[in-house]
């Protein structure tokens, strides 16, 4: 078994080995031809500059610049064309610059590619996945396009870290299921994102800033969207014919909410351990919302009466600071009711709350 398990090693050695660097235009003078010229796993490095050609990557290498999208510019021959398109599995474009281009990014029935990098400014489309799971958008910035990011029949992709400045759409999700969409910036864009029979994605831990409608649900359900932060939105989230979609953890602040046919819910579904202003508690977690007139006599962070969308969807746990105030440790099976913990025994205190406690502070 040991020999192998050494003869499996060496022969990936050997492939490791055999991957290449490619130069352009040192080894060849066009990225189409290095592309061409390469073998699975190599890796393309293009010195800084302008090139104008319409490059298609159909094998898993990288292709990347010298020194970082701003010096580094592609803009296609053909304009009815893609600047660069993808058709294969495993491959990653890194460190680019496309600007006023038709289609910046295609990337067409390949799983497991990886945008990274990049600036995108004043294209009509910047980066647009089809038929094509598990790839990655982050760290890459979309300036004053009019698509930023497109997703069609695409599932468990993940959008991160990415700024998205005064766009038309800054992201678009189309029958596209279970992506996450975390960690971005949105500010003044017309559309933030926007899902359309899209099921089951996240959209977490994302900023909007002076976005015109932040986020939009239409016809897709059962969504997370937490911890996500609206600010001089003229409209936060609007929601149409859409349900059983899980709204927590957000601040809304002089940004409105809009819901049309639908049915959701505006706090988590489970209970959490939290910590608030150094003490304890459990209870269903809502949202911020800068205009709740409620009031918290317990000083559990949770207010007392709800905060009323409309007669069908009502945040039952509202909370009274920012969402920055509240560090969530863990779920929890109790009663809805918050639950102060002390940091001393209290013998009075129901049996049922004593077993939660033992268990929390095991487990901290």
């Amino acid at each position: 078994m040991k020999y192998l398990i050494s003869f499996g090693l060496f022969l990936l050695l050997i492939h490791v080995a055999s991957a290449q660097i490619i130069v352009v235009p040192d080894d060849y003078q066009k990225i189409q031809w290095a592309i061409d010229n390469a073998s699975v796993d190599d890796m393309i490095v293009v010195k800084d500059g302008i090139y104008i050609e319409n490059v298609v990557i159909d094998k898993s290498i990288t292709l990347m610049s010298e020194s970082g999208p701003n010096n580094c510019k592609i803009g296609a021959a053909d304009s009815d064309l893609p600047v660069i398109k993808i058709v294969a599995d495993n491959a990653k474009v890194t460190g680019f610059c496309i600007e006023g281009q038709n289609c910046g990014i295609y990337i067409y029935d390949s799983d497991i590619c990886v945008v990274h990098d990049m600036k995108f400014v004043s294209n009509k489309y910047s980066v647009r996945i089809k038929n094509s799971d598990d790839c990655e958008v982050y760290d890459c910035v979309f300036d004053s396009n009019e698509y930023g990011i497109i997703l069609n029949s695409s599932e468990e992709c993940l959008i991160m870290d990415n700024n998205f400045i005064g766009n038309d759409f800054a992201v678009v999700l189309n029958t596209s299921d279970d992506n996450e969409i975390s960690e971005n910036y949105f500010e003044s864009n017309t559309y933030g994102i926007f899902c359309e029979n899209s099921n089951s994605n996240y959209i977490e831990s994302n900023e909007f800033v002076k976005d015109e409608k932040a986020v939009v649900l239409k016809s897709s359900n059962e969504l997370m969207i937490d911890d996500n932060s609206f600010t001089d939105c003229v409209c936060s989230l609007s929601l149409m014919d859409s349900f059983d979609n899980e709204i927590y953890l957000n601040d809304f602040v002089r940004s409105s909410v809009k819901s049309q046919n639908s049915v959701n819910y505006w706090n988590s579904t489970i209970l959490y351990l939290y910590e608030y202003n150094g003490h304890e508690y459990v209870s269903y977690i809502g949202n911020y919302w800068d205009d709740y007139t409620g009031v918290d006599s317990n000083n559990d962070g949770i207010g007392e009466q709800s905060y009323i969308i409309d007669t069908d969807n009502l945040d039952y746990y509202p909370l009274i600071s920012s969402k920055d105030y509240y560090a969530l440790k863990f779920e929890v099976i109790a009663t809805p009711t918050p639950v102060f913990i002390p940091e001393f025994p209290v013998t009075v205190l129901p049996l049922a709350i004593c077993i939660m406690l033992l268990i929390a502070r095991r487990l901290f």
